[in-house]
C-alpha cells in the first residue's frame, strides 16, 4: 500500500480512521487495535456504536466495578471490546465522523509526557 493513495478521514488520541483508494478499504487503528472495513461494513459498525446504550452499561450493577465497563461485542464469540465513556465516545468520533472534514491533533490531543526544550 502507498503512503500516496492513503487519505486519513478522522484522527483522536486514540488513533486514526484511514480510507486506501487502491484496495477501498477503511483501516480503523484503535489503541493496540486495527480493523479493516469496506464503506458498508463500516457504516454498519458505526450504526452498531451509535445504538449502544452507554448510560445503561454505566449505570449497570455489573458494571460497578469494571475500568471499563461498555462492551463491544464482535462476531468472534470469544472476543468482546471493552471501553471507559472516553474511549467509547473516542471511537465513535473516529468512524461516525464527516470523512470530508479531517481533525488534526493539537499539542494537548496527545496523552504522553511532553517535555519542551
Amino acid at each position: 500500500m502507498q503512503y500516496s493513495n492513503v487519505e486519513t478521514h478522522a484522527q483522536n488520541s486514540f488513533g486514526s480512521l484511514k480510507f486506501c483508494r487502491d484496495c477501498k478499504c477503511f483501516t480503523l487503528t484503535f489503541s493496540n487495535f486495527e480493523f479493516k472495513f469496506d464503506r458498508s461494513k463500516l457504516k454498519k459498525f458505526a450504526n452498531y456504536l451509535n445504538d449502544v446504550c452507554e448510560d445503561y452499561w454505566l449505570d449497570s450493577d455489573t458494571a460497578e466495578n469494571k475500568k471499563r465497563p461498555i462492551p463491544i461485542h464482535t462476531s468472534q464469540q470469544n472476543l468482546v471490546l471493552v471501553f471507559d465513556r472516553r474511549e467509547f465516545a473516542a471511537l465513535k468520533q473516529l468512524v461516525t465522523t464527516n470523512y470530508a472534514e479531517t481533525k488534526f491533533l493539537s499539542i494537548l490531543d496527545i496523552d504522553y509526557p511532553l517535555i519542551l526544550n
